[in-house]
């Protein structure tokens, strides 16, 4: 193990205080235009990895030049203490099937902008972290980042919702490194009691209402080409259903907004040990092994025969038989 001290702004923006981690749906691959090029000793080419989660996508970029894996001696071997740049050039296709899930989801929800569908691009990552710069992108555009030696960063794509004169999309939760991952589902839909267009066609300039399903806390990016008017969220607390005790796994339960637990409400129970959910729910069987100790029975079984002499074992004598002789 190295031991040196772990950096915890990393593993924040990595891990949730429940320890949930934002993980993407697919292994991290590396684009096309990076399959058959030389990432490390070119001195030209960055590393791009794509990957996708529930809506959208997320695209990083490294620059890893100036080693390269050795197979002569088995490590890698050093060739510059000081890389050069290079320059990533970023494209929305560089996410596969990113475009046929943006498609479908405009199908599912009947709009008319299925054939010029926009795109959010945002960093989560790296040295352009912490931003507030969103960038809009058609399915054919690409933007170009250069990237200092052994610098990286990461992107958040997000495909843009329009109906009628509105666009909106959420991108990603700020503080994390794959945010867009936070962003489990969203939806937007026309005020109650207006027809809007449901297409990015014209006419229909009422508004709408956007609807986003989030898991995580803090600030959550979000695109939209009007200032909302009004912005109000629900918030959900996550509490230890039950005290854990040795050998068993810590769980945690999500309850519902508006839910009190303050005493006599529903979800709050001066005694734990006696909820609804079953009590082996979230329960691993103890290693007697790691744990030196035996179960409950036998300790129970050997208590009740500790003092008490067993007989000794009785012999049994055989008698040798003769052996027979040939005729």
């Amino acid at each position: 193990m190295d031991p040196r001290p772990s950096d915890f702004d990393v593993l924040r923006s990595l891990v949730f205080p429940s320890g949930r981690v934002l993980r993407a749906k697919l292994p991290g691959r590396p684009t096309r235009d990076c399959l058959f090029v030389d990432v490390t000793r070119d001195e030209r080419t960055a590393l791009k990895v794509w990957n996708v989660n529930a809506r959208g996508g997320v695209l990083a970029c490294f620059n890893i030049q100036g080693a390269h894996w050795s197979r002569e001696r088995g490590v890698y071997a050093i060739d510059t203490d000081a890389p050069r740049a290079v320059t990533a050039t970023l494209r929305v296709t560089d996410v596969v099937g990113l475009r046929e899930a943006a498609r479908a989801e405009a199908t599912a929800a009947g709009r008319s902008d299925v054939e010029e569908l926009t795109y959010a691009c945002k960093a989560t990552g790296g040295a352009k972290h912490g931003g507030t710069k969103i960038s809009i992108l058609r399915e054919e555009d690409a933007f170009a980042r250069e990237l200092e030696g052994k610098a990286w960063e990461i992107y958040a794509i997000a495909p843009v919702m329009r109906r009628g004169d509105v666009e909106f999309t959420p991108i990603a939760l700020e503080g994390m490194l794959n945010g867009g991952g936070a962003v489990a589902a969203t939806s937007l839909s026309a005020p109650k009691g207006e027809e809007g267009d449901g297409g990015g066609g014209g006419g229909g300039g009422g508004g709408a209402i956007g609807v986003v399903s989030v898991y995580g806390c803090g600030a959550l990016a979000c695109y939209a080409n009007f200032e909302p008017t009004r912005v109000s969220g629900a918030f959900y607390t996550l509490v230890p259903i039950r005290p854990r005790s040795r050998g068993e796994r810590r769980s945690l339960r999500t309850f519902p907004p508006g839910v009190s637990l303050r005493p006599g409400s529903l979800a709050f129970n001066p005694h734990p040990r006696r909820l609804s959910t079953p009590t082996d729910a979230f329960q691993l069987d103890p290693d007697v092994r790691s744990y030196r100790t035996a179960p409950a029975a036998a300790r129970r079984r050997r208590s009740r025969t500790r003092g008490v002499r067993s007989p000794p074992p009785r012999r049994t004598r055989f008698a040798r038989s003769k052996p027979r002789c040939r005729p």
